[in-house]
């Protein structure tokens, strides 16, 4: 079991699936990353991806986002997000998850309104990070003066015009498409 550390829900458990294919987000990595998104986080429509156990997503419910799209491929794990977010008791009206690949949902023109903040949480080292991020950008999934975050390994290639902040092995890359990258 994890906890949300901040806002609304703070202190709540979540469960987290037993693969050892998901790695949740530490709590010093949480705290720091929601503290530099907090003036951008309140209304905002935030997306996670590669949700593993939706922790990104219901902390960003919790500190004032005002809804979540969390995309998850493994219907197993998808089934363990949903339970976390009735359990939590969100409101139907402020989430969606799908149950379908990243880079798949990515490759295709986004058809809502572009999301105010993205967080990427790919496997570590098995993906080309900088083509998820071109992706998102080229079609249209982040609105002009949004943030995408990408969290990875730091033996990952860098992502270009991204700003990058290290916790140990693991490392948060801010990029801002429309604009600074500047925290």
């Amino acid at each position: 079991m994890i906890r949300i550390t901040g806002g609304e829900y703070r202190g709540r458990q979540i469960l987290s699936p037993k693969s050892g294919n998901v790695r949740p987000t530490t709590g010093r990595v949480r705290e720091s990353l929601f503290s530099q998104l907090q003036p951008w986080l309140t209304g905002a429509r935030f997306m996670d991806c590669f949700a593993g156990s939706g922790l990104m997503g219901l902390e960003a419910l919790s500190r004032g986002a005002g809804f979540v799209l969390a995309v998850e491929q493994d219907p197993i794990t998808l089934r363990l997000i949903r339970r976390n977010y009735e359990d939590i008791g969100v409101p139907e009206d402020r989430y969606k998850l799908l149950g379908l690949s990243v880079e798949r949902l990515i490759a295709r023109p986004c058809e809502r309104d572009p999301f105010d903040i993205i967080y990427m949480d790919p496997p570590y080292g098995a993906m080309n990070l900088g083509d998820l991020v071109d992706k998102l950008r080229k079609n249209g999934w982040v609105a002009p003066e949004g943030w995408i975050i990408v969290e990875h390994g730091e033996k990952d290639i860098p992502i270009e015009d991204a700003t990058r902040k290290t916790y140990g092995e693991t490392v948060l890359s801010f990029i801002r498409p429309g604009g600074d990258s500047d925290r």
